[in-house]
């Protein structure tokens, strides 16, 4: 499988800055940008989809327990758009900080170069 990112004009090829990104009917592929577009905006270009069917349909936010969207990076969480979007944006409050940290652990998009101590954002988008 070609590893890139699902926007066709996009040419990042490297794994470390993809994320595959499953919203219960297709799965993506997406670099950092791609993935602020696709939660902010939606996607400009019509994406290359994945060639397998998605296995993430029915699941539920670990935030709010609304209908979810599967995201694996570092971690593996299941979110609904609002909630992506607010960890995208490193904006999340600090109750659903912890919520995430306790529950995977610290990971890049909740480390300490973004959230203090409390799980207060220090650098929102």
């Amino acid at each position: 499988m070609n590893m890139k990112c699902s926007v066709k004009s996009c040419g990042v090829q490297n794994i470390e800055f993809l994320a595959l990104l499953d919203d219960g009917e297709r799965m993506l592929l997406l670099c950092p940008v791609h993935q602020m577009e696709y939660v902010t905006q939606g996607l400009q270009e019509e994406p290359s989809l994945l060639t397998y069917k998605s296995k993430h349909s029915g699941i539920e936010c670990e935030l709010c327990g609304s209908p979810a969207r599967y995201y694996a990076d570092e971690v593996e969480l299941h979110l609904c758009g609002r909630h992506l979007t607010k960890l995208l944006k490193r904006s999340l409050s600090p109750v659903e900080y912890r919520m995430l940290v306790d529950k995977h652990g610290e990971f890049a998009l909740v480390g300490e170069f973004y959230y203090a101590k409390g799980g207060y954002a220090l650098q929102p988008l």
